[in-house]
């Protein structure tokens, strides 16, 4: 079984919602459904969660991220705004 964890983190000039906006149209466009549950709502910052099928997302809530199905497993995306006075942030 293969398992996925890798964080990735994107800074940008734009507006958080116009990057979530593309990431969305993108996700779609390669065949994942952006799934709507009450757990994946957040209030202070805007967070999707995508799966391919009820087959992917069943196999995620059972033994979490993992690439079982065609090398391939659900998508968490979530932004908001950091402060870039961050001891991590290299200029």
């Amino acid at each position: 079984m293969d398992f996925t964890g890798i964080e990735y983190l994107l800074y940008s000039n734009k507006d958080n919602s116009s990057v979530m906006d593309e990431f969305k149209k993108r996700m779609c466009s390669i065949g994942y459904n952006l799934i709507e549950r009450e757990e994946y709502k957040a209030q202070d910052y805007l967070s999707y969660f995508f799966a391919k099928n009820k087959e992917m997302l069943d196999l995620h809530l059972e033994v979490g991220y993992n690439t079982n199905l065609n090398s391939e497993g659900c998508v968490y995306l979530y932004s908001g705004v950091e402060l870039l006075n961050n001891p991590f942030i290299v200029p």
